[in-house]
């Protein structure tokens, strides 16, 4: 057998796996964590690239390629009622529910100002007198009404807001309904006073009426001054209500790299913006996500081997035995040393045990020729621990003896010593090959 074609023939092999092998190396790694946020807080479904899996676990533990992209997702979040943590707090805007209950009592305070003001004028004996303040308490009447109108309204509008906090199930989110923060985010739209865009100017109408048809009259208008006061904090409440809501989300994403050399623990919390919303699980750290890194077996690896030759054909050993030269079988195994060059192609195990495959040489530590065995083998790699593997090829050993010399008869006088002898050949050969950790020469990720 031609060697130097046999070893060209191997390392076309390896350049062949090389490039099969690439672009699953130069893929992008990227793995989506999907976390539901409802009474308990539990995890839906995760994907680490090979599909998408239903889980119902507490906790969960992934191990994934260092540098991998993680995006964990919180669906059916309510940002108005919670802050999101992972690891840490999150600075975001706080929301706070309006207190109506300042206004309410403000209202109730002036209203019965306003009967007193009219028991009073209807005392009056005077005719003309009593037409005005009839006509005075007719707009501020409808002020009133108005700002009636606008605080009943904001009271709706807090109640459907409030229904958002209740969670959608798992399963709803599962065949893609609506969180119920979105639903009510369409409902509370379809409340007047909410979308009303004029209720600035509306309100402002109101009060100039009431103004102008009570400035005669102290009383009243001072409760005119004091309503305007609430309808300003009405627009405000409804203002503040309209931003805030309508800005809340109902998925929060949070982005993390897989770290290279150390486990990565997330942990995910939630705070309640309102304490008298709580329909959901709350806490510093409700579910955990430990990232532990995934092996990174090197894809290409250059490394001292050493290895053990089982010939495939008897091979003959020569001594010297009562003067004569005498042979007889060799044993069969024989020891090596050399280098290879391996491609790793496939992994098990979450990637601590590998499979490649390579070529190799045998070096000779004595004369002529330097590279006394070529090898194509398989190995089977455990982390960085140990490589064994099965080969094979040829390798240069004993075959006859060169003439004069011959079995039976003593050593020539000019023969330096037995081994001079002997003529030896590339013969097919199985390989036993070992590599200990630590003797890498090069390897590449």
């Amino acid at each position: 057998m031609n060697s130097k074609l046999f070893f060209s023939v191997l390392c076309l092999t390896v350049l062949l796996l090389a490039l099969h092998t690439v672009p699953v190396l130069a893929a992008q790694r990227e793995a989506v964590v999907e976390i539901h946020h409802g009474r308990d807080a539990s995890f839906l479904r995760y994907d680490t690239g090979n599909g998408p899996t239903q889980t119902a676990l507490t906790n969960q533990t992934l191990v994934l390629p260092p540098g991998t992209k993680v995006r964990v997702v919180i669906v059916d979040a309510n940002t108005y009622y919670y802050n999101y943590s992972l690891d840490k707090s999150l600075e975001q805007p706080r929301y706070t529910t309006p207190d109506l209950s300042t206004i309410v009592a403000a209202i109730n305070r002036v209203l019965p100002v306003v009967a007193t003001a009219i028991e009073e004028q209807s005392l009056a004996d005077d005719t003309e007198s009593t037409t005005a303040i009839t006509a005075e308490m007719s707009a501020l009447g409808e002020y009133v009404q108005q700002l009636e109108t606008v605080r009943t309204d904001i009271e709706d509008i807090l109640q459907t807001i409030a229904e958002s906090d209740n969670p959608s199930s798992p399963a709803d989110i599962a065949r893609g309904e609506q969180s119920q923060l979105l639903k009510q985010q369409k409902e509370v739209l379809k409340n007047s006073t909410f979308s009303n865009a004029r209720l600035k100017d509306e309100l402002q109408a109101g009060y100039s009426a009431a103004h102008i048809a009570t400035n005669k009259n102290t009383t009243l208008s001072t409760v005119v001054q004091m309503l305007r006061e609430y309808g300003e904090q009405l627009l405000a409440t409804r203002d503040k209500l309209k931003r805030d809501f309508l800005a809340a989300r109902d998925r929060v994403e949070f982005s993390v790299v897989v770290p290279h050399d150390s486990t990565l623990v997330l942990r995910f919390g939630t705070k309640p913006r309102d304490p008298d919303h709580t329909a959901r699980a709350t806490g510093d750290t409700l579910l955990a996500i430990t990232l532990d890194p995934l092996y990174q077996r090197p894809s290409f690896e250059l490394f001292p081997l050493a290895f053990g030759i089982i010939p495939l054909k008897g091979v003959p050993e020569y001594s010297i035995v009562d003067s004569v030269i005498a042979e007889h079988a060799g044993s069969g195994l024989r020891f090596r040393a050399g280098t290879m060059m391996m491609i790793n192609f496939a992994s098990m195990f979450d990637n601590t045990v590998g499979i490649g495959a390579g070529v190799g040489i045998g070096l000779s530590t004595d004369a002529a020729p330097l590279i006394v065995d070529y090898l194509f083998g398989i190995t089977l790699s455990y982390l960085e621990t140990i490589r064994l593997g099965l080969g094979a090829g040829v390798s240069h050993l004993p075959d006859h003896l060169k003439a004069p010399a011959a079995v039976g008869k003593p050593l020539p006088p000019d023969a330096g010593s037995i081994d001079d002898l002997v003529e030896n050949t590339y013969k097919p050969s199985f390989f036993i090959t070992i590599s200990l950790p630590g003797l890498n020469i090069f390897d590449s990720n």
